[in-house]
């Protein structure tokens, strides 16, 4: 039985280099539109207002003072 080849690290590197990124466009256009709907609900509930993010933000870098 002959030996297996051995995948060296450089031709893994060379192989994932010379992949492409998967492309980004149109990739929402099949995508049903209540499915888009419910992603849409989703966003909301994850976003958050820019102005508790500031009050977030303020809160921690006070509780890091507090800590030296």
């Amino acid at each position: 039985m002959a030996p297996r080849p051995v995948m060296t690290f450089d031709f893994i590197k060379l192989t994932l280099l010379q992949r492409k990124p998967p492309s980004r466009k149109g990739s929402m256009a099949l995508v049903p539109k209540d499915l888009l709907e419910q992603i849409a609900e989703l966003e909301k509930l994850f976003t958050v207002p820019t102005e508790k993010l500031k009050t977030i933000v303020e809160r921690f870098a006070s509780e890091l003072e507090k800590g030296n």
